[in-house]
C-alpha cells in the first residue's frame, strides 16, 4: 500500500498465509480495492478486525 495513512498488521501461521498474500497481490495489486480484499480474506478464513468507529 502506498499511502501516508495506510497501516498493515499481519500475524500469520501455517502454510495458507502465502496463498492469501498471493491472491491479494494478483487480484488486488495496488488498487486498494477493499471489497475484493475482504472477499479474499473470507476465502482464506482470515478475520479482518476494523478499528472502533471514530478512531
Amino acid at each position: 500500500m502506498n499511502t501516508a495513512r495506510a497501516r498493515f498488521l499481519s500475524f500469520t501461521s501455517g502454510g495458507n498465509a502465502s496463498a492469501f498474500f498471493h491472491d491479494v497481490d494478483h487480484e488486488v495489486g495496488d488498487t486498494l480495492d477493499m471489497s475484493t480484499m475482504l472477499h479474499i480474506a473470507n476465502r482464506h478464513d482470515v478475520r479482518v478486525v476494523a478499528p472502533p468507529l471514530g478512531a
